[in-house]
């Protein structure tokens, strides 16, 4: 029973991501080990967290509005 791949990851990892993704790429440039949740790398995720932001705001992007919602919401067809 093979499980369907695209690269090193599950097509299931690319369909149901976490949240938030972060990488350091001098030390894990195949995107392996996900240090979004390390608590050393929270004021590094919250700055690209606001430029995500501003950037959506600048280019009137309608999933702005998502950040104030449930993630656990995202990928159920609920349209908010």
């Amino acid at each position: 029973n093979k499980i369907p791949r695209f690269g090193q990851r599950s097509v299931q990892d690319y369909l149901f991501r976490k949240e938030f993704e972060l990488y350091d790429l001098n030390q894990d440039p195949g995107e392996i080990h996900n240090i979004a949740n390390d608590p050393t790398h929270a004021e590094i995720l919250e700055g690209m967290k606001t430029k995500l932001k501003d950037f959506q705001r600048k280019t009137n992007d309608p999933w702005l509005i998502m950040w104030d919602h449930d993630t656990s919401m995202q990928g159920t067809g609920v349209n908010l």
